[in-house]
């Protein structure tokens, strides 16, 4: 049975998840720096909101806010805000402190916080979110390998190397990936000085090992405070081709 990388999956999923997180983070970034330019060009004045539009959908009520405002040259203005909520931020006739744009008095916004940082904001949180979770996933592999590696090093240096009899090579199908399951190697061993029968299971295979074994017999290495902490040395097996 052909085996897939095991690590194939978490790649894909963290490389798209980083991809849309940093995305959404430039956007934020990017709706942050219009927002600066608006304000800084902008002419305050107030406004009446003269009507609350409510949008409804599947999933959500929201209402959207027409406010009503003079210009400097006297001209009447009235446009809906591209931001709404629900409950609605506003209510009919209250007066608002108007920015809006002297080349394009209908570019026009509330002069609060969620009304002009909202995009940015949305997008900064999610972006966020988006771009911890897939680095995560991508850098939880590596550091499961390093400290698996320097485990086995540990165990190579100051562990006990015992020779155990080979008593099975089983498919564990209660780990999946990618559809796929892989092997272990079962041996045991019998502890001259205790009596007791010690069972040993090797690292995930991710191909059937049973035509590369030789011997009965494995070395594993056995840390001599705690029979739990231990490795299987099965070097001895081909390396899987990279896919």
């Amino acid at each position: 049975m052909e085996k897939a990388k095991p690590d194939s999956f978490l790649i894909i999923f963290g490389s798209i998840f980083s991809l849309v997180g940093i995305c959404m983070l430039v956007g934020s970034f990017y709706s942050y720096n219009q927002t600066q330019k608006f304000i800084s060009s902008s002419v305050s004045t107030t406004g009446t909101v003269s009507e609350l539009r409510l949008s409804v959908s599947d999933r959500s009520r929201v209402y959207y806010p027409t406010i009503k405002f003079k210009t400097q040259q006297g001209e009447t203005i009235e446009t809906e805000l591209n931001v709404g909520s629900n409950p609605p931020e506003h209510t009919v006739g209250e007066q608002v402190t108007i920015l809006y744009d002297p080349n394009n008095p209908r570019d026009a916004n509330v002069n609060s916080f969620l009304s002009l940082y909202f995009v940015a904001v949305v997008l900064l949180g999610l972006g966020g979110t988006f771009t911890t979770v897939g680095l995560g996933v991508l850098i939880a592999p590596l550091a499961y390998t390093l400290a698996a590696n320097k485990k086995v090093e540990l165990l190579k240096q100051n562990g006990t190397r015992i020779m155990t009899k080979i008593i099975g090579v089983d498919l564990n199908d209660s780990f999946t990936m990618n559809g796929a399951s892989p092997y272990q190697i079962t041996s045991q061993w019998l502890d001259p000085v205790t009596n007791e029968v010690h069972i040993f299971n090797s690292e995930h295979i991710w191909f059937d090992p049973q035509d590369f074994i030789k011997s009965e017999q494995v070395y594993v290495y056995v840390d001599p405070t705690n029979k739990e902490n231990y490795y299987m040395d099965i070097s001895f097996l081909p390396k899987l081709a990279k896919q």
